[in-house]
């Protein structure tokens, strides 16, 4: 969080390298976002491929929903 904190206060930065921040930030929500999902649905864990590829197709919909909501926060905060 501390990481996120800083990237955030970088957002203060002139255009260019605020615009690299912003997206260095969403980078970091996206990979806490992935890693919700990976822990939320375990791929690894499940015995039969179908089960696996289940699994994957609700982390992919479980991680495109916290996306998502990730994005309105960020661009609610930006306002």
């Amino acid at each position: 969080m501390e990481m996120l904190e800083g990237m955030a206060g970088d957002l203060a930065m002139e255009s260019g390298e605020a615009m690299m921040a912003a997206v260095e930030f969403e980078k970091a929500l996206l990979n806490i976002a992935h890693t919700l999902a990976g822990q939320a649905i375990r791929v690894d864990e499940l015995a039969q491929e179908d089960e696996r590829v289940k699994a994957a197709e609700r982390q992919i919909k479980l991680l495109g929903k916290l996306y998502k909501q990730l994005q309105v926060i960020t661009q609610s905060a930006g306002r």
